[in-house]
């Protein structure tokens, strides 16, 4: 399932709990963005959800939490060599 989202933030904002359902009947969820959204949202914005979300689940024992490392760790390199 592909979500087009206008800017960074926007999908989560205004469909966070649909997509959490989605994931939850077992839906591959990809974001599209239409915006990179650098000019609004700095490296260290980024990096600090992108440690949330990690660390919420791996405090919460989510069984998805490889595959959140797995993304937060490719944000992470993402930003580092953009």
């Amino acid at each position: 399932m592909v979500i087009f989202s206008p800017h960074p933030d926007d999908d989560v904002i205004c469909m966070g709990g649909t997509i959490m359902k989605l994931v939850r009947q077992g839906h591959t969820v990809h974001v599209a963005y239409m915006t990179s959204g650098s000019y609004s949202v700095f490296d260290h914005e980024a990096k600090k959800y992108l440690d949330f979300f990690e660390n919420f689940a791996r405090a919460r024992q989510l069984s998805g939490y490889p595959q959140v490392k797995q993304i937060t760790e490719q944000g992470f390199s993402d930003i580092d060599n953009k």
